[in-house]
């Protein structure tokens, strides 16, 4: 909740192929829209493994749905072999 409202942060890089500890909040998400940040989803992890690529999708869909058409979505590989391109 706090990094959604700090003026000092451009990108909140989210774990999203891990199961949430978390819900994602609607009024988290419009006040980090107000500052501007981008959220990344890196999507790498879910190549690898089959239940990481279910949480991936699972959550990058409820982020995307928060988001409202995924505006200031940031996609990335954050790959660690060239296989995971």
């Amino acid at each position: 909740d706090k990094c959604c409202t700090l003026d000092c942060i451009e990108i909140i890089s989210l774990e999203l192929w891990q199961r949430m500890t978390f819900r994602l909040r609607l009024p988290m998400i419009q006040a980090a829209d107000k500052k501007g940040i981008v959220f990344e989803l890196a999507y790498a992890a879910a190549i690898r493994d089959q239940s990481l690529r279910r949480n991936l999708f699972s959550n990058a869909s409820e982020l995307i749905r928060l988001k409202r058409k995924g505006r200031r979505i940031l996609i990335t590989s954050e790959a660690t072999h060239s296989m995971e391109l």
